[in-house]
């Protein structure tokens, strides 16, 4: 709690820029200011949580589900889009509901689902998909949601506009019926 109140009265004072890049200070000063009702206090720890997202996405998506800050929770499940997080740990996790994990689980195991659809829609040729892929068992009865920029990042490593092979398995794309 010592931290805590350092963190707490650095934050308040208005003379200087305060930067806590531990995750635990945050979250323990965003609970302080959330509980005393202290609005000021948690937009500052959100700002914070923000300038973290890129380095630390996975304890910054428990901090802001938790907090109910939906957009940053957002950015960083999608940041966590591109890594193998099942073998992720973060002593945040302990922290937060059950409920919170697991929608970052599914929210990552629908992403590959559909990244994998994706891939294997615009390069069906290419059998490279298959070693990024989930079981596509609940793909024909699961409706999938997911950002069209983590799909086209996803993408980008199979094939672009203006390749004729695909960057993956690096086999010859079809030609489209509409090029002369």
């Amino acid at each position: 709690i010592n931290q805590t109140l350092r963190d707490f009265l650095s934050v308040c004072h208005p003379s200087a820029y305060y930067q806590i890049n531990d995750t635990r200070r945050l979250w323990n000063l965003s609970q302080f200011a959330a509980h005393h009702s202290m609005p000021s206090i948690v937009e500052a720890c959100r700002k914070q949580a923000i300038g973290l997202l890129p380095s630390q996405p996975l304890p910054i998506y428990f901090l802001a589900a938790h907090s109910g800050w939906h957009n940053e929770a957002l950015v960083a499940a999608r940041l966590l889009a591109k890594r193998k997080i099942a073998d992720m740990y973060d002593p945040l996790m302990e922290d937060v509901p059950v409920a919170v994990y697991r929608s970052l689980l599914r929210f990552h195991q629908d992403s590959a689902e559909a990244i994998s659809t994706v891939v294997r829609t615009a390069a069906p040729n290419c059998d490279q998909w298959k070693t990024n892929s989930v079981a596509a068992s609940r793909l024909e009865t699961t409706p999938i949601m997911i950002s069209v920029p983590v799909v086209e990042q996803e993408l980008a490593i199979f094939t672009t506009v203006s390749s004729d092979v695909c960057r993956g398995c690096k086999k010859s794309l079809p030609q489209s019926s509409t090029e002369s």
